[in-house]
């Protein structure tokens, strides 16, 4: 029994040297201390840095994509696709926005991947559309606390990184629930409104959107084609309008963009750039300022 307790004190007192040997050589600021507990030996020294480096670290907070897709939803639900939305649930959604554009940003290849393209092309909802930036005037609050949040996310807000050909206009406008095509705008605030992409196999692509109306619908469309300056921006060529009556009679308007195009000396219209796509929810930025947010489901 002397012999086992005699051995434990010596393998405890070289434990005791090599810790502080190895506290006294790191960085780090180490504690070393050797206390009797119950009658036995109780060692506590602090590891050395290049010690610790190894060991695995703490699980840190990671950017749940999935969570921030649920709660932006739930951000818009309610909102007559932006049309209701007061100031402060703007700024909200557009800082959610925000966080989902610049953590997930889509590939280079967005537009010529053949897995990329199909999550572009086919059906979209849309469920909200507001400015992409909030200006002083549309705030009603004035203490100081507002102002400061509102100093923090215009840090943040999105802004066009590459201005396309100076013929098309990106004056800004400041629309709520509503969507605009060269000068057409149509309220869209609690009513069934598509965008559809159609990518065909000889590498063309059209834009469809269409809005149910009490009347009818309506139809404004025309080819895109990939921008030469921004790689997730599709420049939009109007040549579609199109009032379709519940009774079966089509109005076309369409001449009304051949007009346009002459007048602006140039058939573009105007681009929009995606800037997050997957399988269920697109975030979209258009040349006026206008921010969409689409999703799969009806």
């Amino acid at each position: 029994m002397t012999v086992f307790l005699h051995r434990r004190w010596y393998v405890m007192y070289y434990t005791y040297l090599i810790g502080l040997i190895f506290s006294l050589s790191s960085s780090s600021t180490s504690v070393t201390a050797l206390a009797v507990k119950g009658g036995l030996p109780v060692l506590s020294f602090q590891l050395p840095r290049f010690v610790t480096n190894f060991l695995p670290k703490p699980p840190q907070d990671q950017f749940d994509i999935k969570e921030k897709k649920h709660d932006l939803l739930e951000s818009i639900s309610n909102t007559n696709s932006g049309k209701t939305a007061t100031t402060e649930q703007q700024r909200s959604i557009l800082s959610q926005v925000r966080q989902i554009e610049t953590s997930n940003p889509p590939p280079s290849t967005l537009f010529t991947d053949k897995t990329q393209i199909e999550k572009l092309d086919g059906v979209w909802f849309l469920k909200y559309t507001s400015p992409s930036s909030i200006d002083d005037d549309d705030d009603d609050a004035d203490d100081d606390g507002a102002d400061e949040e509102k100093g923090e996310e215009d840090d943040e807000q999105w802004t066009p990184t590459i201005a396309e050909d100076s013929k098309i206009e990106t004056r800004q406008i400041r629309m709520q629930g509503s969507v605009s095509a060269a000068g057409i705008t149509v309220d869209v605030s609690n009513k069934d409104t598509r965008q559809i992409f159609n990518f065909d196999s000889d590498g063309e692509v059209t834009v469809s959107n269409e809005v149910e109306l009490d009347f009818g619908m309506v139809v404004v469309g025309g080819g895109v084609r990939p921008s030469d300056l921004v790689y997730n921006r599709l420049i939009v060529s109007f040549t579609i309008c199109q009032l379709i009556l519940k009774n079966g009679f089509i109005l076309d308007l369409g001449f009304l963009f051949a007009i346009l195009s002459i007048v602006r000396g140039t058939p573009d219209a105007g681009w929009l750039e995606t800037t997050y796509v997957d399988d269920d929810i697109r975030l979209g930025r258009g040349n006026k300022g206008t921010m969409f947010i689409l999703t799969r489901e009806k």
